[in-house]
């Protein structure tokens, strides 16, 4: 979609005062970094935060040695900052309110309105964290290096902990940086980058459409000796100069992730000739002390620090320490002083009762938030600057702060909370370079949350127009199809007949929709004669080619198959009459045989026939009212929703599945003349948006009963839809109780079917499980679960669940279900 272009507002340079301040110059478009004054460069990029508290301890031990290998290696500056700010949902609202001004539907408003209300009530309470690494080089040729080293052991493989950042989200950064109080989000960096980069191709010392875009738009202020005054707030450095006698494992975290502030560290290698100086001079001292010491407490304080620096010596000297000097500030803002007093006070509050000391460096905040902007070893060459805190590379690696998860879809629903206070706003249909499908596994046990899960997204997609098809195996979706005014069809035949004779339109012509129709009754019959070999399936295939033809329903001669009155399609009476036919047809064609192969043609053929008037006999004699008859369901694909209560027939066995590949056969039907039309919109009409395109959901509950190894045709057919999904803006949720369902005691090549069907669905929400399921569970997801994540799931708690979204992440979060409206509704199982 092309969006009309804003012209940029304009605010000017100030060469005499910002420009002095901040020492980015221009962009290299080869380097992907900034041009500082001095020559140097800046890279930017993203930290990838990881879910500390879903982690087993083996993998934290690999993070935390991939870290400490980094900070050996890297001994270039670096500095890390962490931004915390409330959470802003405003995108996901807009999107809400588009749909709310689509309709009148008064039961849709008002769930929508309770919709945006979450989204209020998440932003009241929730903060995002974001982490970036910022990178230095004193010449191109040092940057590219550093940056190769960083990419080496950070943008690779497993441990990947860095992912690039566009332009305009390094200038957002930047932004934010100088204007602090400012609600900044990343698309407002894409606008007008055009402008940017052709003055970025030029050979001019200062882009000055870049730096009007990252310096402070009301100016800069630093005449008080403790604050700082931007044009939308104040900001106060507070400067961290002592840790805790005692650090312990990721120690960091209540120094990077302090609400509301913007979090620093400058990291910069000791030179280790100098440092292993020092420590054997200190050695020395500490020698001295233990000689003249007057009581026993002053020799063991000097005996232990004697062994302490004895002990850093070997490291550095044997296992290649390196000692790291570090500078920790945390940046607190606020739009009035008032404010900023009380946050600054209940922060130093805080770091004091944690062990941490720090403090406001009266005169010194111009300095200190130039540092943003510096490597360490920029600063700490002006006058006056407070030495840096030393550290071990181990230290420093334990205190892994990067920790944080959380889901931001922009067309997002409230699904809950993550672990570690992120959101969870969950589409199913985002499409993005990693998600590329929408369809869905759900498996828990009885009581685990999986029901309200899948109530949570019939919910909203009712809400925002989507169709909704639901398979209800015990009748507990019937509250929420009522509340929508959406239809139920009890699938025993009395209120609905569904013609398994009748061609839906299962793809974009009708040749495909009638290979797809005689591929689904082959399977339909194989569900009634379980024993169906090939060769009694192909003569199915030729004698339904025969009947339909008696009815100008085979796609030739620009015949018209699909679409038609429901009376215009034969009925399994129909058939019965035309297998007779030809029995007796090949009766008097045997009376006629001259030869012995003739009559074993003919006995072969009457035999196969024989076989499909039995299980045809059957249907009509024992089911006749659910399958014998032309279908009653006038209209179904205007139908918004619609529930197929199953409940009555879910008993029956092979008539079941029989039964349930008619029903999906009828969805898909649906699916693909809804997403026809989305289709032709989305590709030839201008200004179409993800908003404007009616998806088509498919809900199945139980649906391990008829989807599983042992009904390799059903799962063929369930495979075919799911592959085909997306391009009809379809999505397929299955729901069962246990990963283990789909595949009773089976091997080969149904094993690889069942392994598929995991492939094609982007999404796997797993609620709490028996123990017994973790190897298939293993076995099914490959990387796509930790094994700490695997180990969890038989000890979640109701509403918990792990999410894992093939080919991007995986997340562990809690359901949110209001007592106000939610729970009442979604009664009926949990």
């Amino acid at each position: 979609m092309k969006k009309s272009k804003k012209k940029p507002v304009m605010t000017r340079v100030n060469k005499g005062g910002v420009l002095s301040l901040i020492p980015i110059r221009k962009y290299d478009y080869d380097l992907d970094a900034f041009v500082l004054t001095d020559g140097r460069y800046m890279g930017i990029e993203k930290i990838i935060a990881r879910d500390i508290e879903n982690m087993s301890d083996d993998e934290l031990d690999m993070e935390l040695l991939n870290l400490i290998k980094i900070y050996k290696t890297a001994l270039f500056d670096i500095k890390f900052i962490s931004m915390n700010f409330p959470l802003n949902t405003q995108k996901q609202k807009d999107v809400l309110l588009k749909h709310k001004e689509k309709t009148k539907d008064t039961v849709k408003i008002r769930w929508i309105d309770r919709q945006i209300d979450e989204l209020n009530r998440a932003e009241s309470g929730v903060l995002t964290r974001e982490f970036y690494i910022f990178y230095f080089g004193k010449n191109k040729s040092s940057y590219e290096k550093n940056k190769e080293l960083l990419s080496k052991y950070m943008g690779n493989g497993y441990l990947k902990l860095t992912e690039s950042l566009s332009l305009p989200e390094k200038i957002q950064i930047l932004n934010k940086l100088s204007n602090m109080n400012t609600t900044l989000s990343r698309s407002q960096g894409d606008e007008h980058i055009e402008n940017i980069i052709e003055r970025g191709k030029d050979k001019e010392e200062l882009d000055t459409a870049l730096f009007e875009k990252i310096q402070p738009k009301g100016g800069v202020s630093f005449k008080e000796p403790s604050y700082v005054r931007f044009g939308d707030g104040y900001a106060r450095c507070l400067h961290v100069y002592a840790l805790p006698s005692y650090i312990s494992e990721f120690w960091l975290i209540n120094l990077f992730n302090i609400p509301g502030c913007i979090c620093t560290f400058d990291v910069t290698s000791k030179n280790r000739n100098a440092v292993k100086k020092n420590i054997t001079k200190s050695i020395s001292e500490e020698k001295s002390r233990i000689g003249g010491a007057t009581d026993y407490e002053e020799f063991y304080e000097a005996s232990k620090r004697k062994a302490e620096l004895e002990q850093l010596f070997d490291n550095i000297s044997r296992l290649g320490e390196v000692i790291k000097l570090v500078d920790f500030r945390i940046f607190v803002k606020a739009r009035t002083l008032k404010e900023l007093d009380e946050k600054s006070a209940e922060v130093l509050e805080n770091l004091d009762g944690d062990g941490y000391l720090a403090t406001t460096m009266l005169n010194e905040q111009r300095k200190e938030w130039q540092s943003l902007f510096e490597p360490y070893q920029i600063t700490h060459s002006k006058a006056a600057t407070l030495k840096g805190l030393t550290l071990t590379s181990e230290q420093l690696a334990m205190g892994f702060p990067f920790n944080y998860s959380e889901l931001l879809d922009e067309e997002g629903v409230l699904l809950g909370f993550s672990k570690s206070g992120g959101v969870i706003l969950y589409d199913p249909f985002t499409k993005t370079a990693k998600r590329k499908h929408y369809n869905s596994i759900v498996c828990g046990d009885m009581g685990s949350g999986k029901s309200t899960h899948l109530k949570k997204l019939f919910k909203h997609s009712a809400s925002i127009g989507n169709y909704i098809r639901v398979f209800d195996v015990s009748g507990e979706f019937a509250s929420l199809t009522n509340e929508f005014g959406g239809k139920i069809i009890r699938c025993s035949g009395r209120e609905g007949m569904l013609n398994p004779l009748e061609i839906l339109r299962a793809g974009e012509n009708d040749e495909v929709s009638y290979a797809n129709h005689i591929s689904k009754l082959q399977t339909f019959f194989k569900c009634i004669i379980p024993s169906m070999d090939d060769i009694l399936r192909q003569e199915l295939a030729n004698q339904l080619r025969s009947f339909y033809a008696a009815y100008n329903l085979t796609p030739e001669n620009d015949n018209q198959i699909t679409g038609r009155a429901a009376v215009d399609y034969p009925i399994l009476s129909d058939f019965k009459n035309y297998l007779i036919q030809m029995i007796n047809k090949i009766k008097n064609a045997d009376e006629l045989a001259l030869t012995d192969v003739e009559t074993n043609l003919n006995i072969e053929k009457a035999r196969n026939l024989s076989s499909l008037l039995g299980a045809v006999d059957n249907l009509i004699n024992n089911y006749g009212s659910i399958f014998n008859g032309h279908s009653a369901i006038n209209n179904i694909t205007s139908e918004q929703i619609v529930c197929f209560d199953i409940s009555s027939i879910k008993d029956l066995g092979d008539i079941f599945a029989a039964q349930m590949q008619i029903l999906v056969s009828l969805c898909w039907d649906n699916a693909v003349s809804n997403g026809t039309k989305m289709k032709e919109r989305w590709e030839n009409e201008d200004g179409v948006e993800s908003t404007d395109i009616t998806k088509f959901l498919v809900l199945i509950d139980e649906s391990h009963r008829w989807i599983n190894t042992s009904m390799p045709q059903i799962l063929d057919m369930i495979l075919r839809y799911m592959r085909e999904a997306r391009k009809f803006f379809a999505g397929i949720v299955l729901a069962s109780q246990s990963v283990r369902d789909f595949m009773p005691e089976s091997t080969g090549e149904n094993i690889e079917k069942i392994k598929q069907l995991f492939e094609l669905s982007q999404y796997k929400f797993m609620f709490k499980q028996d123990s017994s399921v973790k190897e298939h569970i293993k076995n099914k997801f490959s990387f796509e679960l930790t094994m700490s994540q695997v180990d969890r799931i038989p000890i979640l708690e109701v509403g918990e669940t792990i999410l894992s979204i093939a080919g991007d992440c995986s997340i562990e979060f809690k359901e949110w279900l209001s007592k106000d409206y939610e729970e009442k509704l979604f009664a009926g199982g949990r």
